[in-house]
């Protein structure tokens, strides 16, 4: 199978609004006092002449966040599959 980083919705929907919205919250989080700076989530999008081969995400934290990264990205391969 072969995904190519440009194809809608990854960019915009699995990157923008999930990966970064989780960013987000957790640098609030971060902002509260209720997180430490080295907890925050981060990925890494391995590509070779833009098709995907690895996304890799390091601390997501908990099982609901791993079920919803795992979901989406299930949903968004689908979509670009189409």
């Amino acid at each position: 199978m072969h995904l190519n980083v440009n194809t809608p919705p990854f960019q915009s929907f699995f990157i923008t609004r999930l990966l970064e919205g989780m960013k987000g919250k957790d640098k609030e989080r971060i902002e509260r006092g209720e997180l430490e700076s080295d907890q925050i989530i981060d990925y890494k999008i391995e590509d070779d002449n833009g098709l995907i081969q690895k996304i890799i995400v390091n601390n997501y934290r908990d099982k609901e966040r791993l079920n919803e990264i795992i979901n989406t990205a299930s949903w968004v391969f689908a979509r670009m599959l189409e």
